[in-house]
């Protein structure tokens, strides 16, 4: 997709598509989506060119079919920046195919930059699905969302509101990892201020193979000031396996509504950096040394009455539970009910 307009290949006017004219519309560099259905064994299903927003209605869906060694798939692949929203029935689908070869990357959502450019990933709204493949390769990766960035690049992955389920595919080769979502560059910040996020890692079988929910790289920030988070990481054979995780010198910093991080290494890997939980009481820490949450502890205010532990398979933190104070005060004849009908 470039100026507006979509190709079947090259950007060349032999190639434009004219089809479903009906299910798609573009208007100050915002392409809007209704109903829109693209899947092919190309290697990209929607790949654009620049900078876009998307606005999805109704349910629409980009699939790579392709098979192949050596090669990258992408559900939707965009150069720079990308910008996501939708109505509230808006669902957005995006899956990367499955790649044989060494070396070799599945995306569900793809942004990429070079070096000294601005990479980023904003979602506000609609639902978005975004699932990477499955690899077989040595030191192949799968990837539900990527924000990624060459030298003196900044990267940033910002989620406001909406549904977003990054999920990433099955890795059987050594050295080979999966990713919910993950950012990388020389600046990086993940941000999720509103809505609800499932970042879940693949299944990972060999020998130093890796599984993360949410990962950034080095000297990155990973900020969760809001909305629901669920990071999972998958099974892994030797490798590790973290919900959340960092690369070294790295900030996280969670003061949202409700996290849950577990990995069966550890809920959360952050390696020399900071690491900052909510300050106030309104909140309850919940943390088990097992990956399903059994045998938890519970506690209130994580820096006061918690030490957290690399043990920790599971955490979760989420606010107290209100309880109605006051008074009800009814005149006349007038019944007051609470519950549902």
């Amino acid at each position: 997709m470039s100026a507006g307009k979509f190709y079947t290949s090259s950007v060349a006017t032999a190639n434009e598509y004219t089809g479903q004219s009906t299910n798609w519309s573009y208007s100050n560099n915002t392409l809007t989506l209704t109903d829109f259905v693209w899947e092919t064994s190309a290697e990209a299903a929607l790949q654009i060119v620049g900078s876009c927003t998307l606005y999805v209605q109704g349910t629409n869906t980009f699939t790579s079919t392709f098979s192949g060694s050596s090669y990258f798939s992408y559900g939707i692949l965009t150069a720079n920046s990308l910008t996501i929203s939708g109505d509230k029935n808006g669902i957005l689908n995006a899956t990367g195919g499955n790649t044989t070869g060494g070396s070799s990357r599945s995306y569900g959502i793809s942004a990429n930059g070079l070096s000294g450019s601005t990479v980023s990933i904003a979602i506000s709204g609609g639902t978005v699905n975004a699932t990477g493949g499955n690899t077989t390769g040595g030191s192949s990766r799968s990837y539900g969302i990527s924000a990624n960035g060459l030298s003196g690049s900044t990267v940033s992955i910002a989620i406001s509101g909406g549904t977003v389920n990054a999920t990433g595919g099955n890795t059987t080769a050594n050295t080979s990892d999966s990713y919910g979502i993950s950012a990388n560059g020389s600046t990086v910040s993940i941000a999720i201020s509103g809505g609800t996020v499932n970042a879940t890692g693949g299944n990972t079988t060999a020998n130093a193979s890796n599984s993360y929910g949410i990962e950034a790289g080095s000297g990155s920030n990973i900020t969760i000031s809001g909305g629901i988070v669920n990071a999972t990481g998958g099974t892994v054979g030797s490798g590790s396996s973290y919900g959340i995780a960092t690369g070294s010198g790295s900030n996280i910093t969670i003061s949202g509504r409700t996290v849950v991080a577990k990995g069966h290494t550890r809920a959360i890997h952050q390696n020399l950096g900071t690491l900052t939980f909510p300050a106030s009481r309104a909140y309850n820490w919940i943390s088990s040394t097992n990956y399903d949450g059994s045998g938890a502890t519970t506690g209130t205010n994580p820096p006061d009455a918690y030490a957290y532990s690399d043990q920790d398979k599971y955490i979760k933190i989420a606010p107290v539970p209100k309880t109605f104070r006051g008074n009800i005060i009814v005149r006349g004849g007038a019944s007051l009910i609470i519950g549902k009908p």
